[in-house]
């Protein structure tokens, strides 16, 4: 049997939903990300995997979740949106101290 549902929740994924559907025969695979705490993982088999998101380019995260995820482009509009927040910062003090983008 398997189970298919979709949870909006935030900071933890629920683990013993799955643990508990597992037990009783149920097949589960389940993939997670919380930017906020810097966290992406699955669970699968029984066994629950939790990975530090921001470490996705040095190959501390499997590939399925930095694809399933979007890992690349969110890390991106992430930098995008810091730089510009610095820099409007910057502007609205007048100290000079351009971001630089590359």
């Amino acid at each position: 049997m398997d189970f298919r549902c979709i949870f909006y929740i935030s900071m933890v994924p629920p683990t013993g939903i799955y643990e508990t559907l597992y037990e009783r025969g149920i097949k589960v695979s389940a993939t997670y990300f919380e930017p906020g705490c810097d966290f992406v993982g699955g669970f699968e088999g029984g066994k629950e995997e939790t990975y530090v998101a921001s470490e996705f380019r040095s190959g501390g995260v499997p590939e399925n979740l930095i694809s399933d995820w979007n890992l690349e482009e969110y890390f991106e509009e992430e930098l995008d949106e810091v730089q510009e927040w610095y820099q409007d910062g910057v502007n609205d003090l007048n100290i000079g101290g351009a971001v630089d983008t590359n």
